[in-house]
């Protein structure tokens, strides 16, 4: 197999990440505005209750796909073999699924309901043939960051062009599933130029169900923590404005943490590659605590920045209907740090090493106190209990994997190293600060406080000379003398 930069896949990633944080950015204002809070309220809860389904037909099937085909990739045969047979899997799940799904669903839930659940079912079928597991194991990045930007574009084109009024809510539906669909679609042709034609008897279904089960814990977790909090709050408060605003909120923090985590995708396939097949234990270990530093760099001061720009970003972003979401965002940005934290150790240091059962105790510790505090809070502080219940349950997953990581990640060691990231950013915190009440508009106080808490927090690091704010600035200059010396000749 050809040899794959790890530097460039990280490139791709973040640019793909980089489309992902920035079409939101022009869709989520407009989208706010047209469509009323309870309106996105409705899309989010029918979304959420669909997601239940995914989790069902995935079966674990993508993170387990993704490590075994990061294994075994230099062996095309197994390969091949590997690749259809959860093909295969999970195309019967999905119809078993979309089944229950219509007899469960559709016949008891209101008109509005009933409409956005047909449209959503796309979210099954989507999933189903999803097959980019495959494509990250073997570290082809290039194609999925690719694919994701073109979606990305024609998806906010199709919004602007079709989406008017509140009676498009069905439009938009469809839209935003049909737009996925597409995606996932559009690269099984490159993904079956990879793989052999599938030789039907000597597949095995039934081999991969057992071991993919045990990475179904973490997506039962996740749907946990990103879907049940929404059904919750649809169940015991009837109120889709609360829906809507915890979902904007939300939606800004997954932001943050989607484009620091592509990271971590990225990564995940080469540490298991090295863990499998290389006895440099050092190597590994170096990897790992230079791409958690890097990305707690970047989690430290988003977290604490959405936390400050909070009151004058959300009413020019979202609208004047939307105040409640300021509020949450200030509970919900500490998720930024706990899931960054969770998600690189988990991955690095327990996943890609097949310490999946401390993992899933881990991630269960989380989910169990989510609900449990979610049953408690929900039904008196509505969106608020739901966001500190979502903020807690992170922390307590993030202890139990930093616990289960300390034979690869020092604690105190880890934060040794992050206090020049909290200097500069308690540095960049009072700058920011000081710039919140000034008389100008919200959207150029906005501007003005990350152009200074950016400049502020990089200058502080590069005073303190922090590795890696060194390393891209020596990388930067060596770049420029390189251009200037190709147009001196």
């Amino acid at each position: 197999m050809r040899k794959i930069s790890l530097s460039a896949n990280i490139a791709y990633s973040v640019l793909g990440q980089i489309l992902f944080v920035a079409t939101p950015l022009i869709t989520t204002p407009y989208v706010a505005r047209v469509l009323s809070p309870e309106l996105i309220g409705d899309y989010s809860y029918v979304l959420a209750n669909s997601s239940y389904f995914v989790l069902a037909e995935c079966l674990g099937y993508s993170l387990y796909g993704q490590v075994k085909a990061a294994s075994i990739r230099d062996d095309k045969e197994k390969l091949s073999a590997l690749f259809w047979e959860i093909t295969f899997s999970k195309a019967l799940l999905m119809c078993i699924c979309l089944l229950v799904y219509f007899c469960a669903l559709v016949p008891f839930s209101s008109s509005i309901h009933q409409k956005l659940y047909f449209i959503v079912a796309m979210n099954i079928i989507s999933n189903g043939i999803d097959a980019t597991w495959i494509l990250n194991g073997l570290e082809e990045f290039k194609v999925t960051a690719l694919r994701s930007m073109i979606i990305r574009l024609i998806n906010v084109a199709a919004i602007l062009l079709f989406v008017r009024s509140e009676g498009d809510i069905y439009k938009y539906a469809f839209i935003m599933q049909f737009t996925i669909l597409a995606g996932f679609c559009a690269v099984l042709p490159y993904i079956y130029k990879l793989v052999k034609p599938p030789v039907l008897k000597k597949l095995s279904l039934i081999q991969h169900i057992k071991p993919s089960l045990v990475f179904f814990i973490p997506g039962i977790i996740h749907t946990i923590f990103s879907a049940a909090d929404k059904t919750m709050l649809g169940i015991f408060t009837e109120n889709s404005y609360e829906i809507g605003v915890y979902e904007q909120a939300n939606k800004i923090c997954l932001l943050c943490m989607d484009i620091i985590c592509a990271f971590s995708n990225v990564i995940l396939p080469r540490t298991t590659y090295l863990y499998h097949n290389s006895n440099d234990d050092n190597k590994v270990k170096d990897l790992i605590a230079k791409s958690l530093q890097a990305a707690m760099s970047v989690a430290l001061p988003c977290a604490v920045g959405v936390a400050i720009i909070a009151d004058r970003f959300v009413p020019f972003f979202f609208g004047a209907r939307y105040e409640k979401t300021a509020l949450l965002l200030k509970i919900l940005c500490f998720n930024v740090l706990f899931t960054v934290l969770s998600n690189f150790c988990g991955q690095q240091c327990l996943i890609a090493r097949e310490k999946q059962a401390k993992y899933n105790i881990a991630v269960s510790m989380g989910a169990v106190f989510n609900v449990i505090l979610n049953a408690v809070m929900v039904s008196r502080f509505a969106s608020i209990g739901v966001s500190f219940a979502s903020v807690l349950s992170s922390a307590i997953t993030c202890i139990c994997i930093l616990y289960f990581s300390n034979d690869v990640i020092t604690v105190g060691k880890f934060v040794r190293k992050c206090k020049k990231y909290l200097i500069a950013v308690s540095v960049m915190a009072a700058a920011v600060l000081c710039l919140k009440n000034i008389n100008m508009s919200d959207i150029w106080v906005v501007f003005f406080q990350i152009l200074t808490g950016v400049l502020t927090y990089c200058i502080t690091l590069f005073v303190l000379k922090d590795e890696i704010v060194l390393s891209v600035y020596y990388l930067i200059r060596k770049k420029i003398r390189g251009i200037q010396q190709k147009g001196e000749t």
